[in-house]
């Protein structure tokens, strides 16, 4: 896990296999960045193989808090087996998907 900032938004770039291990530290690390008053996050999964429930019950959930505050978290997703896992779950519904940060980026200043 590795995070950038771009101007007034952050980018939390995610690797690998997103298991509950994992969804521990992810849960904590947005919790921290709620904490900092800052409330527009791109999340870029270009490199994620996996995501298990748990990590995606944190991403909707932090998605609800930033919301109450006119903020947002916005994908950025290219393998194929997770664009499906979004729109088998419906979750292409929840979160704006991107394919590549600059469309992710571009798309706060809307």
């Amino acid at each position: 896990m590795e995070t950038r900032v771009e101007g007034n938004l952050d980018i939390l770039i995610l690797d690998g296999r997103i298991d509950q291990d994992m969804t521990d530290t992810l849960e904590r690390y947005l919790q921290e960045y709620l904490d900092t008053k800052r409330f527009k996050l791109i999340v870029d999964m270009t490199a994620v193989l996996h995501i298990c429930s748990s990590a995606l019950g944190v991403l909707v959930a932090t998605k609800k808090k930033f919301q109450k505050y006119d903020g947002d978290i916005k994908l950025i997703l290219i393998n194929e087996n997770l664009k499906q896992l979004f729109e088998i779950t419906m979750l292409n519904k929840v979160f704006e998907i991107f394919e590549d940060q600059k469309m992710a980026i571009n798309s706060f200043d809307d």
